[in-house]
């Protein structure tokens, strides 16, 4: 007849109580070590969620370190360049997006690949430029036909938006 224990049966762990798995051996592959050793993590899971942690603003930490100027720090500063005495500041450079308005203002027009050389631009770069940003964010009106150097696209001004100098004789000639 099998022994059997009656005092498991009826009260449960003390691990369990507190939401706490516990691990036991299997009846009859008891090493003492084992036990041992699962008595032992038993005994840590119970003093490590002992409680609710303080928060994190609230927990001691070693003092950070104040970054000042280091050497490596000093030399990848941007400085401006030095210019020779005598010379006046030079004028920023007109942006990529004014210097293809400038192209394609002339009577000869421009093609995509005499901007991309001008900016280094991608071609779909230039024909998003073209449909997005002159024609739906601008407003301006570029036409294009076929030519000897391939598609060229310029920008028509309206009749009533043209200027005293613009009229070259080009605006008369059917496109």
């Amino acid at each position: 007849m099998p022994l059997t224990d009656t005092s498991r049966a009826a009260t449960a762990p003390a691990g369990i109580a507190a939401g706490l798995a516990v691990v036991t051996a299997p009846a009859g592959a008891a090493i003492p070590e084992e036990v041992e050793i699962m008595k032992q993590s038993q005994q840590a899971a119970r003093i490590s969620s002992s409680g609710p942690q303080p928060p994190k603003a609230a927990r001691k930490s070693a003092p950070r370190k104040a970054k000042g100027p280091t050497a490596d720090r000093i030399a990848r500063i941007k400085r401006p360049a030095s210019r020779p005495n005598g010379s006046a500041p030079q004028e920023p450079r007109p942006s990529k997006q004014a210097e293809v308005i400038a192209l394609l203002r002339r009577p000869e027009g421009t093609t995509v690949a005499e901007v991309i050389a001008a900016t280094g631009w991608q071609p779909h770069t230039v024909r998003g430029l073209f449909s997005g940003t002159l024609k739906k964010k601008l407003g301006l009106a570029l036409t294009s036909m076929r030519d000897d150097r391939g598609r060229v696209y310029r920008i028509v001004e309206p009749a009533g938006m043209r200027t005293a100098g613009a009229h070259d004789g080009a605006a008369g000639a059917t496109r």
